[in-house]
Parts: structure tokens; sequence; C-alpha cells
């Protein structure tokens, strides 16, 4: 028997989300808002002590169903045929522990369907910490929509398969992407839904899965067949999907991503797109500083187009990209007012932490903004460096110098984030995924000290496995020679 101390009488949904519970026996009323069942309350008998025999008894039954599910032939469809040794008959796509031994109270006994089940797990354990977080107030609202009901579903089951690694229910969660695929196309074929807000929420959760179901390798063509879809529904939506704090922030959410979609593919971001992304400035809101970064990630996107089709001289490229910088320093110093953070210095060294430096800010949205300007002024103190290599004056030297400083500023800034996404009080899956991109970019950046290079690689690997991505054990799937934009990481951060 284990003591446990006094745990809270609140249903465990609404402790996952840590807000407050009514404790509503039939059912919670911040559930019912949501709209999902609620999971129940915590038993009061083992309030205070817990006999942890079952909980053993259970790891170890998923111990020998996972390698049961390794041993069959069946690769495809591990789940359809495979049976425990221990389970019996039970499919192997249901992880649940029905043994005797471990049964409830019977008015406790009912368990609900996977569907439920996922739909909980991603609201209250994905949703807030992401750019998604306009879905929990939405889906409580949801009319009787064609597509996005079963584009959360497959979101949600895909969610729960990547947090269980277990075949059979991501094999559910595939069933489900396609149904949702087929809906979202039946919602795309009529003008009127087309330009739901729903709608474009189904194509930006599509592209959610696909980031779920990472193999490791790449940017798969699904996603970015999501993002052009993104792309089309947000010039046809054109300045009315602005006039909403939900319609800008799913404009913003889609436009960022199809802004570094484009820096990826060295293309234009459309005109249409750069005047909305100003129209949206109008708005004096808490997302500002949001909207302006994507809009300056659209210019940083023309601008590399612009050089990519080689119209610009070598001075033309420095001076355009070193303006670039300096907007970008600009927005820093602005930024600071508001939404900046605090520096602290630790008194002894800790292997979490590089150069005992950690930022303290005040919410993650927050360390995501400045995160984002420090990966693309590392971008663009990179390209700058290259480009005054090729200029043999007094004055490439310095411009060298001072880009390979801001690189290694920019590296360390990021590195001191770590801290406040990690943190195990505040951690949260989708905020801390945010931070595989940036230290992709430290890891890969060859301005950057190696001391740094080592310490990103590190904390990818541990982040790999806090997450229980794919390639964990590889660093979370460094190939050499691959560009940053290249890996697929930073569909994580987009997401």
């Amino acid at each position: 028997m284990v003591f446990r101390g006094k745990l809270s009488e609140s249903c465990f949904a609404c402790q996952s989300r840590r807000i407050k519970c009514d404790k509503d026996k039939s059912g919670c009323s911040q559930c019912k808002r949501m709209r999902i069942v609620c999971p129940g309350y915590p038993d009061p008998l083992e309030q205070n002590f817990h006999d942890e025999s079952a909980q053993v008894k259970r790891k170890a039954q998923q111990t020998y169903m996972k390698k049961a599910l390794r041993s069959t032939d069946v690769c495809n469809e591990p789940s359809r045929s495979t049976v425990s040794p221990v389970l019996g008959k039970r499919p192997a796509s249901l992880p649940l522990d029905l043994d005797n031994t471990l049964r409830v109270p019977p008015q406790r006994r009912l368990i609900p369907p996977l569907e439920d089940v996922a739909l909980s797990h991603f609201m209250s354990s994905y949703v807030p910490g992401s750019r998604f977080g306009y879905l929990l107030d939405m889906y409580a609202t949801l009319g009787p929509d064609v597509s996005l009901p079963a584009a959360i579903d497959a979101a949600s089951k895909a969610r729960l398969a990547w947090e269980f690694r277990e075949p059979g229910m991501m094999e559910a969660a595939r069933k489900s992407y396609a149904k949702a695929l087929t809906k979202t196309n039946l919602a795309l074929s009529t003008p009127a839904t087309a330009l739901q807000d729903a709608t474009l929420i189904s194509v930006l959760l599509l592209s959610l899965f696909e980031t779920m179901i990472w193999a490791g390798t790449g940017v798969p063509d699904n996603w970015t067949t999501h993002t052009h879809g993104a792309l089309t529904l947000v010039r046809l939506r054109g300045k009315p999907q602005l006039e909403t704090e939900v319609g800008r922030q799913l404009f913003t959410h889609a436009t960022n991503i199809v802004s570094v979609t484009s820096i990826r593919l060295r293309r234009r971001v459309p005109k249409e797109i750069i005047e909305l992304q100003t129209e949206v400035l109008r708005n004096h809101d808490d997302m500002r500083p949001l909207y302006l970064v994507t809009l300056y990630t659209s210019e940083v996107a023309n601008l590399l187009a612009e050089i990519a089709e080689g119209n610009m001289s070598l001075n033309e490229i420095i001076d355009s990209l070193r303006i670039m910088d300096n907007q970008y320093v600009s927005f820093l110093e602005n930024l600071a007012t508001n939404w900046g953070y605090r520096n602290i210095i630790l008194d002894k060294d800790d292997p979490d932490v590089h150069g005992r430096l950690i930022h303290e800010y005040l919410k993650p949205r927050t360390a995501l903004i400045w995160n984002s300007v420090r990966m693309t002024r590392m971008m663009l103190s990179g390209i700058i460096y290259g480009h005054a290599s090729l200029v043999s004056t007094s004055s490439a030297v310095a411009i060298k110098a001072q880009a390979k400083l801001n690189a290694e500023l920019m590296a360390v800034d990021i590195c001191a984030t770590v801290s406040h996404f990690l943190s195990p009080k505040t951690f949260n899956v989708a905020s801390a995924a945010t931070l595989l991109w940036p230290l992709s970019t430290v890891r890969g950046a060859d301005l950057i000290p190696q001391d740094l290079r080592d310490y990103a690689a590190q904390t990818l690997k541990r982040l790999g496995h806090m997450l229980r991505m794919p390639g964990a054990d590889r660093g979370v799937v460094y190939h050499p020679g691959v560009q940053t934009l290249d890996d697929g990481l930073h569909m994580f951060y987009l997401a």
C-alpha cells in the first residue's frame, strides 16, 4: 500500500486541464460545455492509500502485449489477429485491462467508447497548449457540420495512438481520417460550406493528423497538399474572415503555415495574402505581435524567392537581408515592453540547462513568438554570412563577424527557453513540441559553437523521448546535410 495524500475531488478531465469542477456526479458542467463524456471521479476510498499491485500487473501485461505485437508477421494490420498471451482473446487494439482482479465497482464498470476517450484526451491534454486553442469554446457550440467533427475525431485518435504507440489505435485513426477527408471534400464542393470557419479548421486538423502520424523522414506530401488547400481557402474567404476573433486566429494559423512553406520551397507568398496580413494589423488585440511576425515571415519568403530567381547582385542581396534583420531587431525591442521575459542565472551547473541561463516567460505563446524571430534571424545570418564570403572587401569581414555573433546570440536565447517548455509544472505536449524546430535549427547551424549544437542535439533526444516520437534514440531523426526545413520538425511548430 502506498500513501497518496489527499487527492482532488474534481473529475479526471478537469484535473487534467486544472480548472474548477462542480463535481456533479451525473457529469460535470465543464465536460457538458465541451460536449464530451465526463470520464468520472476518483474513488473516495483511494484518497489516502492505494494498492499498487494492480498497476504493476497492468504495466507487465502491456509489456507482454507489445512483445506479442512485435512478433506478428502482419506488418500493416498487426492488431486484427494478434492475441496477447496474457489478455487472452481480447483485440490488441484496445489496451484496456479488464482482468477480474482489476475490475472496478459495478457503478464504474462501463468503459467509454474509444471516440470519447480520444476526444477527452485531445481536448484536455493537447488543445490548450496548441494553436487550436479556439476549439475548446467552438466545439461546445458546434452545429451539425459535415466535416469538423470527423476531422476532430481523426486528430483525436491519432493523438491517442501517438501517446500509446498502439497499432490498433492508429488503424482506427486512419479509418477516421479517410472519413474526415471525404466529408471535408464534400464541404469544399459547396460554396456555402467551403467558406465556413469549420471547413478551414477541418483542413488544418487534417494537416495536424499528418504531423501526428509522421514517420520521421521529410515532409509528407499530404501535409503539403493540405497546406495548399488552406491557402486556397484563405484567399477565397477574403477580408470578411478578419471580422471575428476566431476568424483572425484561423487566418494567422493558416498563413503562418503558408509563409514557412513558401520559405522552404523558395516561392513567393501571393500578393493578396500579404495584403490580408497587412489588413489584420488594424486589429490592436492581444494577437498583434503574432500578426506582425507572420507578415514578416511572408516578407522573408518573398525576399528569398527573389534571391533564388537570380536577379539581384551580391551587394543587393546582403543589403536587403541586413535591412530585414534590422526590422526584426526593432520588433524584438518593442516586444520586450509587454511580452518580455526574465533572465535567471543558476548558482551551479545543471546538465539540462546550457550556460546556467534560463528564460522565464509569462506564457508559452510569448516564448513561441520570440523563438520564431530567433530562428528567422539565425537563418538570415547564415545567408548573409554565405554571401559576404563571396565579397573580397574589408566591410565584408565585419559583416561576417556580425552575422556570426547574431546567430550565436539567437542560439543561446533559444536554448535558454528549454526549461520554460519542459518544466514539469507547466509541461504540455503541444507547447513542448514547438521546441523541436528551434532546437533543430541550432543543431544544424554551421555558425554556432559546437557546445551549443551538442546541447541542442541532446535536448532534442530528451524531448523526443518525452514526446514519444519516432527516432528519439537517434536524436529525433538527424540526417547530416539535410536542411532544417526539410527534416519535417517545423510541422510540430506550426501545428
